[in-house]
This record gives C-alpha cells, sequence and structure tokens, in this order.
C-alpha cells in the first residue's frame, strides 16, 4: 500500500508538562510518511524549548510572534500543510502506534473522507489501547453522521464533534477555517467538513487518549463565553443548512439547539464561575424562544416536544413558562395598526450630527426593554430610568436627536439573514406597543449608524460609513464617558483625528445607580468639549441631559466594537482582547492593561 502523506496539526501553549508524551506518541507511528507541524502560540512555558528538541525531518516548526488562540494557530497549521490527509491532536493527549495507520486503511478500504475512532479520558499516559474483541467499522453518509452530530444522545455528539479523533481527506478543508477568538472551535468547523463528505468510516476502537487536566475545555469551568459560543455554533450550522437549501438539517439543528438549552440552563445554575449569570439566563431563553419560531409549530410533534423542553427550562431557572404567541402578524396586519413613523438613514443621521453639531440620544431593543418594565444583562430594570426614557423618545428639543432602530420601519433586505429574521420576529411581538410610545409629528433618526457593519449583508461600504463618523471626532477635544474595560478607540485609530481624549470610566454594570455623580462630574468640563458616550441605557438618558445642558453628547455605544469586527473582517460577533462586549460573552484579556496613553486619558473613575 502506496503511503500518502498525512499532515499533523499540533498547536502547543504553555504545556511543558505534556507536549514530550505527545510528540512521541506521532513519531513512534507504524506509518511513516508524516508531516508533523508544530506551532508555538507564543508558550511563556519551556514548551518552545521541548519542542525544538525534537530532531526529525518530519517536523515543521512555526513559532507564533505573539500568542493568537486556538482557532488562529490551527488556521496558521492549515495554511502550511502539503500532506493529502490532514490530523489534529491536542498536545495534551497521545495516540496508539498504528493511529494512522488504521485510519488510513479505513479510507481506503471503505472509499470514506473521513476516517473516526473512539476516544477515552484518561487521567495519565498508561491508558491500554487493546483492541476490542471485535472491531466494528460502521459506514455513514454525510446526512446520517450530521444527524449524529445535532442528537440528542451525549456519547454521540462528543465523538462527532470533536475534531482530533479524525483523519479527514484534504479536500475537505477547502473554504474552512476555524473561528479567531472563540471559547469552542471545533463546534463552528465539524459540520462544515462533515457536509461535502460523501461517506464517513468510523470504529469502535479506541486509539485516541484525552487527557484531562486543569486546563482541558472539557473540563473548564463553565463561563459566560462557553454558554454564547454554544449557542452561536447552532445559530451558524442553521444558517449554513438553509444556505445549501437543506430543510431536514435546519429542523436538526434546530431541535438539537432546543434540547441543549435544558443542559445548559442546569450548567448555568450550578455554576460559580459566572460573573454575570443572569445575563446567561436571558440569552438562553433569547435564543431558546427565538429559535422555537423556526419551527413548524403546527407538527403537533415538534410542538409538544418544544413545550415540554420549554416548561423544563423554565422549571431550572425557576420562573414562570412563558408560551409563545404562534398567531402570525403580517406587515399588512401592522400597517392598517401603526402609525406611520419618518426615520432618517444612517447616512442622513450621521450628516446631520456633522453638519449641525447636534447631539443624540439612541434607543435600541435594550432601552426599549427597559421601558417595558424589563431588563438588560448589564442594567437592571428601574421604574426612574423606564420613565426617563419614555419622556426623551418623544422629545422635541431642536438641538438633541433622537434615533430609533430604522428596522421598525419593516425594511430588512440591506440585513443579514440572521438580523433580518431577528428583527422581523421581534417586531411581530413588540411593535404595535412600540409605535403607541412614538410621536408621528416627529421625526427620528437611526440609532443603528453606529452598527453599521456585522449586520450588514453588503459590507462594501462599511468601511466609508466608518470613516465618516470618524470624521465627528477631527479636530475636538474628546470627553469620553464609559463603562470600565469598555476601551473606546483603544488599540485602533477611530480617535486619531481628535486634539485630546479625557475619559470617565463608570460602573460596567447598573450604571445607572450612579447617575446624579457620572452627570455632575461631566458638567465640571467645558462645553466646548465633545462627549461621547458608551454607557448602556445610561448613555441614552446622558447625552440628553447633557444636550439640554448645552453640550454636544453623543450616545456612540457599539460603534468601537462594529469597528473592530470591520477591521477583522468578522463574519460574527465575537470577543476583543482587553474590551468588554456583552453580545459576545463580556470580557476576555488582562484585568488591567499597561496602555500609557490610555491610563493618562483617565481623569475620574466612579465606582458602585
Amino acid at each position: 500500500m502506496e503511503e500518502k502523506k498525512i499532515s499533523v496539526i499540533i498547536p502547543v501553549y504553555n504545556k511543558e508538562k505534556y507536549v514530550t508524551k505527545t510528540i512521541e506518541s506521532v513519531l513512534n507511528q507504524t506509518y511513516k510518511n508524516l508531516e508533523i507541524i508544530l506551532i508555538n502560540d507564543a508558550s511563556t512555558d519551556h514548551s518552545k524549548e521541548i519542542c525544538e528538541s525534537f530532531n526529525d525531518d518530519r517536523i515543521i516548526m512555526i513559532n507564533n510572534p505573539k500568542n493568537l488562540g486556538a482557532g488562529a494557530t490551527r488556521n496558521v497549521g492549515l495554511s502550511k500543510v502539503t500532506g493529502d490527509f490532514i490530523s489534529f491532536v491536542d498536545a495534551d493527549d497521545y495516540i496508539c502506534e498504528d493511529y494512522y495507520e488504521s485510519l488510513y486503511k479505513m479510507i481506503e478500504d471503505y472509499n470514506a473522507d473521513i476516517a473516526e475512532c473512539d476516544f477515552r479520558r484518561v487521567k495519565d499516559y498508561n491508558f491500554d489501547f487493546s483492541k476490542p474483541e471485535k472491531e466494528i467499522v460502521r459506514t455513514t453518509n454525510n446526512v446520517e453522521k450530521l444527524k449524529e452530530l445535532y442528537s440528542e444522545n451525549e456519547d454521540e455528539y462528543v465523538k462527532t464533534v470533536v475534531i482530533w479523533n479524525k483523519l479527514y481527506k484534504k479536500k475537505l478543508f477547502d473554504g474552512v477555517k476555524y473561528p479567531v477568538g472563540t471559547w469552542l472551535d471545533d463546534e463552528y468547523v465539524t459540520y462544515k467538513l462533515i457536509y461535502p463528505a460523501k461517506k464517513i468510516a468510523s470504529t469502535n476502537r479506541v486509539m485516541y487518549a484525552y487527557l484531562q487536566t486543569d486546563s482541558s475545555i472539557m473540563r473548564s469551568g463553565y463561563k459566560e463565553r462557553r454558554v454564547y459560543d454554544i449557542l452561536w455554533s447552532y445559530e451558524q450550522a442553521y444558517y449554513f443548512f438553509k444556505e445549501k437549501g437543506n430543510e431536514e438539517l435546519q429542523k436538526t439543528v434546530l431541535l438539537k439547539h432546543e434540547f441543549y438549552c435544558i443542559e445548559l440552563a442546569q450548567k448555568t445554575m450550578k455554576s460559580d464561575a459566572m460573573q454575570d449569570k443572569q445575563a446567561v439566563i436571558d440569552a438562553i431563553k433569547r435564543n431558546f424562544e427565538e429559535k422555537a419560531t423556526f419551527l413548524d409549530m403546527n407538527d403537533e410533534k415538534i410542538k409538544n416536544k418544544i413545550e415540554k423542553i420549554r416548561t423544563e427550562v423554565y422549571n431550572i431557572f425557576k420562573t414562570k413558562t412563558l408560551k409563545l404567541s404562534h398567531k402570525k402578524y403580517s406587515l399588512k396586519d401592522l400597517k392598517k395598526q401603526i402609525k406611520f413613523i419618518k426615520i432618517k438613514t444612517n447616512d442622513e443621521t450621521i450628516n446631520e450630527i456633522l453638519n449641525t453639531k447636534k447631539s443624540i440620544s439612541r434607543f435600541g431593543d435594550g432601552e426599549l426593554s427597559i421601558i417595558f418594565n424589563g431588563k438588560v444583562g448589564f442594567q437592571d430594570g428601574n421604574s426612574k430610568l423606564a420613565k426617563r426614557l419614555k419622556e426623551i423618545l418623544v422629545s422635541h428639543n431642536k438641538n438633541i436627536m433622537i434615533g430609533i432602530p430604522t428596522q421598525l420601519s419593516n425594511k430588512l433586505d440591506e440585513f443579514t439573514d440572521y438580523a433580518k429574521f431577528f428583527w422581523k420576529e421581534y417586531n411581530k411581538r413588540n411593535l404595535l406597543k412600540i409605535f403607541r410610545l412614538l410621536d408621528d409629528k416627529k421625526t427620528y433618526y437611526s440609532s443603528q449608524f453606529t452598527r453599521f457593519y456585522i449586520d450588514m449583508k453588503d459590507k462594501s461600504s462599511c468601511g466609508k460609513t466608518a470613516n465618516k463618523i470618524k470624521q465627528i471626532f477631527k479636530d475636538r477635544d474628546l470627553l469620553i464617558v464609559e463603562g470600565a474595560q469598555t476601551r473606546l478607540g483603544v488599540g485602533n485609530d477611530i480617535f486619531e483625528g481628535a486634539k485630546s481624549i479625557q475619559r470617565i470610566l463608570c460602573p460596567p454594570t447598573n450604571a445607572f445607580d450612579k447617575y446624579d455623580e457620572i452627570l455632575n462630574t461631566c458638567l465640571e468640563f467645558s462645553k466646548d468639549k465633545l462627549v461621547v458616550i458608551a454607557l448602556g441605557p445610561s448613555a441614552t438618558v446622558l447625552a440628553y441631559d447633557l444636550g439640554l445642558k448645552g453640550y454636544q453628547a453623543l450616545d456612540l455605544g457599539h460603534f468601537d466594537i462594529e469597528y473592530e469586527w470591520y477591521l477583522r473582517h468578522a463574519d460574527k460577533k465575537i470577543p476583543i482582547e482587553n474590551k468588554y462586549v456583552y453580545e459576545a460573552g463580556g470580557y476576555i484579556g488582562e484585568k488591567e492593561i499597561k496602555d500609557e496613553k490610555y491610563l493618562n486619558s483617565i481623569v475620574k473613575i466612579i465606582k458602585n
């Protein structure tokens, strides 16, 4: 049998205790035609030196100049492969000596695109890789295997979703990259590899040992980012299969998403590692209800299953079960019942700010939720805040623009499929009560101009929009009022044209509790300052009150993060290191940063 080349990718980050055994288990394979790509992801221990100590011509050593994370490091490895097949091994795991010989033989014997083995979680290096009394090799097509990936059987799910117990034909990775900045990686990629595969061969033989260490993902604390990553991975998969026109797999993903919400709810309630558990609970509920509306509730089996899961999820959270209203309102029905509201476009809104030096207070779904006695993850419900927001919404002060979502007009063609669906369903549930709050004699502006990138279907003009917004700051002295760890403009160039920058740091959660102190601190500064605010619903009120006092105050939440996503060409909401991104799981990075320019700009810190 001709041995075709297998490329083995091993990302390494601070694995000095384990990586020797990992590399040895690969070097000692009975299958010899290997290309072993070791990528040191800027380890701070002795991992680099250990990797470089191996003298074997099959090893390709790569050192990342800075820590990129698991996903980006795997992409580095993928960019270097020259083999016919691709495999991954984690730097603290090990494999049996005929691992590649056996998987390669399965691909050849069964004309498969992927070969998969079973694995075991182990605590040491003494695992016995003895063959089972009867080895069973089972073959499936792509749809059958994807149903196993999204089955309710946890063992089948885990065995299928992990990337490292498989051998892949290289062609499956055409156009496939790992996500950057996510807590989980495999959930975003595995379905994209299985879908184009014609046949998958799976053996019950255990050939991969998954060493459970303190840093293992499967053992890591159940934190916010992990929950958000799981929810978003299902969302991405749904839209992937929708784009492929496969309704059967769309339904399979949605049903698994709903079922998995039970486990997410259980683990969330038990977790001691979450800083904002309520935000996670809200996200699980919201995602559950949104995805339920994708399903055909006229199918009694589906409807009964969803109601059963819903009851269990809400019982875990110890809240009353919320039943969806399945009454469908058409756009025609809504037009008969609502007033016609005038909303300026994003471009018109930016031009108004540039040309008139007016202030702007912005309303999104979070601010509207506060009005309706709800809350957002970083701001509890507050009757005084709700009252202020309701008053501002109908203000006619000529120097203060009031921004509301352009999506309330139901003109959604310019948005991505997910954003379009979100707002379509949001409008069906909320539009009538929102329009009762608005003033049909008033011209509103767009609150979405700061969200110029991630939700837009056509991103070709996003750079132009960003540059236009940046002109607002040119030659201005800025007073930035932001939540701690928001760090507007840090690490990017949005304020490069500003004359000077001073910052007031405010509580990252429930900032409205300190509203009077925040407002009075702002009033200590000259009215020549341009006040830029990113403070959730409190920013809406603060921009308005400062506008009344003669300041130009701009509620510009989301612009900095959207700009970061734009610079990274992100296709979903991802965390940004050293910045708090509520919609992408909160904060990642150092507790304190050592950016002298940023630190020197801080003139006041207000704490809860």
